[in-house]
């Protein structure tokens, strides 16, 4: 009796170590919040700005380099596995929505969504590799 109650206790919190792990935002993106961090310095324009994000919605997991003036713009976005690929593109989506409402033609910008659903990021250096 007592080896299956703690086999039981054991494979708890194995599932739950795990299920936490799965649910785990990658290092790119920064803590939820209900704001974006803008990064100012040199402005970039405001279509750059929505064309560096839409590329970004459409490739989410994915580092892209895009280039604007010969100057390389990094941009980032991830959504969490249970996240599904429908359900990413909208929470994308929002949190683009909110970058460019809060960090108009700013360089850079990271957000994640309160939820941590989803994150998206770009910078005019280079933080992750494409």
């Amino acid at each position: 009796m007592e080896s299956s109650l703690m086999f039981l206790l054991v494979l708890m919190i194995t599932i739950t170590m795990f299920a936490a792990e799965s649910h785990k935002l990658p290092a790119l993106c920064p803590l939820p919040s209900t704001e974006p961090v803008c990064t100012t310095g040199t402005e970039i324009e405001h279509w750059q700005q929505h064309e560096v994000l839409l590329k970004q919605i459409n490739d989410a997991g994915c580092c892209i380099v895009s280039y604007y003036g010969g100057f390389p713009i990094y941009s980032y976005s991830y959504c969490r596995d249970d996240n599904p690929k429908a359900g990413c593109k909208v929470c994308l989506e929002e949190a683009a929505g909110i970058v460019v409402q809060n960090c108009n033609n700013t360089h850079g910008a990271r957000y994640t969504r309160p939820s941590g659903s989803c994150c998206i990021r770009y910078e005019n250096y280079q933080f992750c590799s494409p």
